[in-house]
C-alpha cells in the first residue's frame, strides 16, 4: 500500500485515482509507516502530481486583515506572519475551493480530500491560514452534501472519519457528524491546546491517535 502511493505518479496516475482505490483508513497506515521509517517529505514524482493549479491565492483578505472566519479558530497572528505566509501559493486552498464549488460534490470527494490531509501537510507544510481554508470549505461541502440528499451514495462512517462503529450513513446529513470529531479537535490545536506548534505536527498526530 505504501509503495502504491510513493509511485502512483511514476505510472502517471492521478492522485484523486489513487485516493479513490484506498480507503481513509488505509492512508493513514501507509503514512504511518512511512513516519516510522523517517520518512519527512513526499517524493518529487508526487510531489509534481500535488502542484497547485491556476493562480496564486492570499490568506489576507482584500482590506489586508485578518478574515473574520479566522476567529473561529481563536489564532492571533503578527502581520510578519501573514506576510510569511502570502509568500507562496495556497495549494489547500485552491483544492478545497474547487471541490466546495463543484456541482458535483459527494461524499466520495470528501472522503478524498480527508484522505489527502497529511499528504499535503507533510510536503507543503501548511499555515495556519490553510488550516483555517480547508475547513471552512469542509463546511461549504458538508452544506452541498445536504443539498444533494438523495443523490449520494451510502458512506461508511469508519471509512470517512477514521471512527467507529462501521455503519453504513443513509442521511447525508449524518456526515456532519463522522467529521464533527476531526472539527472539534482542530479547534483544540489552534488554540494550542495538544502543545503542537505546527500543521505538520498536527498531521502526525492525527495518522497516530485517530483509531483505525
Amino acid at each position: 500500500m505504501e509503495q502504491q502511493i510513493w509511485h502512483a505518479s511514476k505510472r502517471s496516475e492521478p492522485l484523486s485515482s489513487l485516493a479513490a482505490k484506498l480507503s481513509w483508513t488505509q492512508g493513514r497506515l501507509a503514512f504511518r509507516q512511512a513516519a516510522q521509517r523517517g520518512a519527512r517529505k513526499l517524493p518529487a514524482e508526487l510531489s509534481r502530481a500535488l502542484a497547485p493549479q491556476g493562480q496564486p491565492t492570499s490568506c489576507k483578505s482584500s482590506s489586508g486583515r485578518v478574515p473574520p472566519w479566522s476567529q473561529v479558530f481563536h489564532t492571533e497572528v503578527r502581520d510578519s506572519e501573514w506576510a510569511r505566509w502570502n509568500q507562496s501559493d495556497s495549494l489547500i486552498h485552491t483544492v478545497s475551493q474547487e471541490l466546495a464549488q463543484s456541482h458535483e460534490t459527494t461524499a466520495g470527494q470528501l472522503q478524498q480530500l480527508l484522505f489527502v490531509l497529511p499528504t499535503l501537510t507533510l510536503h507543503h507544510r501548511m499555515r495556519t491560514c490553510e488550516w483555517a481554508f480547508l475547513f471552512k470549505n469542509i463546511d461549504l461541502m458538508a452544506e452541498r452534501l445536504l443539498q444533494l440528499q438523495g443523490l449520494l451514495p451510502r458512506v461508511d462512517v469508519g471509512e470517512l472519519a477514521g471512527g467507529k462503529p462501521r455503519v453504513l450513513l443513509k442521511d447525508p446529513k449524518d456526515i456532519l457528524i463522522a467529521i464533527q470529531p476531526i472539527v472539534e479537535d482542530l479547534h483544540g490545536f489552534a488554540r494550542h491546546d495538544k502543545g503542537m506548534k505546527t500543521p505538520w505536527e498536527w498531521a502526525w498526530y492525527l495518522i497516530f491517535n485517530y483509531p483505525e
